[in-house]
């Protein structure tokens, strides 16, 4: 396991004090995949509004052998937060069988989820060549160091949407830093559509999704001695025209003072003051095709779910940036 942590510095702490303390309060998503968190999104992706996971693992079933036949020699599949890798397991295990892969990198913030997950590919694929690294990789990503291999670098999920455009970008220009020309970039991204599927998906009738953003409040009470009530905050997702994004929020029911122990800190909430906790971008075909030049790539393959609610497209590097 490779760790790249910053000592004597709880990123969290840090992070929850600084988006608090704006005028607008604000928390990075990333913070929602406590234990508990993820649990709860595992429930979220099992809900029949929650279109995503089903449409990208469509993808991978119906075109595996076209996305895995692409490669004449074996390549390194690196993926971002990859989880419990579910769904990559589908073309990890074409890939094993075509002998086109040399080795898979998952990185994740979360080192209980790699070992995981590297315990229970290592039972399936013993062949196959693991090597987990801890990372924040939005905030740094790793020198990846294999000159006689193709890098594809996979962000699924429709997880880069959770990003400005501008930020989109950013990342995408730090992805083409540290890959060689003719590498790859391998993402999932949620397609403009229908506004009422749309908002189904983050604003579930039984209140999944809304216990998933809460739950956040909970990790700021356990691990950083906050005294939230989660009875005195609600869920509210709206859809953002101008950005083509969901928004999610919690909401303070009434003004309230919230102190937190390890910061030895108290943030003041006006009735109806909000938390900003997540956006998840939707886009049209002209807008990944910009985004690719603005980044230094070229589309050069996209495969969309039957519905055309999904895309997973390739982004090949031809310039530096």
């Amino acid at each position: 396991m490779i760790r790249n942590n910053l000592y004597g510095i709880d990123p969290f702490a840090s992070d929850v004090e600084k988006g608090l303390s704006k005028k607008h309060k604000s928390i990075s998503s990333k913070y929602f995949y406590d234990e508990n968190g993820s649990q709860i999104f595992t429930e979220i992706m099992n809900l029949p509004e929650y279109y995503l996971t089903n449409s990208e693992t469509e993808i991978f079933e119906t075109h595996k052998n076209k996305i895995t036949e692409r490669y004449n020699g074996k390549i390194v599949f690196v993926e971002l937060g990859a989880g419990d890798a579910t769904k990559t397991r589908i073309l990890l295990e074409k890939l094993i069988e075509k002998e086109k892969i040399h080795k898979y990198v998952p990185l994740d913030i979360s080192v209980k989820a790699l070992d995981l997950l590297k315990e229970n590919l290592s039972d399936f694929y013993s062949n196959l060549s693991i090597q987990p690294i801890e990372i924040d990789f939005l905030a740094e990503l790793p020198e990846l160091h294999f000159p006689n291999h193709r890098l594809v670098v996979a962000y699924l999920g429709s997880s880069l949407g959770n990003l400005t455009a501008q930020g989109s970008i950013r990342f995408l220009k730090k992805i083409n830093s540290i890959l060689k020309p003719g590498d790859e970039v391998f993402l999932g991204l949620d397609l403009i559509k229908d506004l009422i599927l749309i908002k189904d998906a983050y604003d579930d009738m039984n209140g999944i999704t809304a216990k998933f953003n809460l739950n956040l409040l909970k990790r700021m009470n356990v691990q950083l001695g906050a005294n939230f009530n989660l009875e005195s905050f609600f869920h509210h997702a709206s859809y953002n025209a101008k950005e083509k994004a969901m928004h999610s929020h919690v909401i303070s029911k009434i003004e309230q003072e919230i102190y937190f122990k390890s910061l030895e800190k108290t943030f003041h909430f006006n009735q109806y003051e909000s938390i900003f906790l997540e956006r998840s971008c939707k886009y049209s075909m002209s807008d990944i095709l910009h985004m690719a030049h603005l980044s230094g790539f070229e589309v050069t393959d996209h495969f969309k779910d039957q519905n055309g609610w999904f895309m997973n497209v390739f982004f090949k590097k031809i310039k530096e940036v």
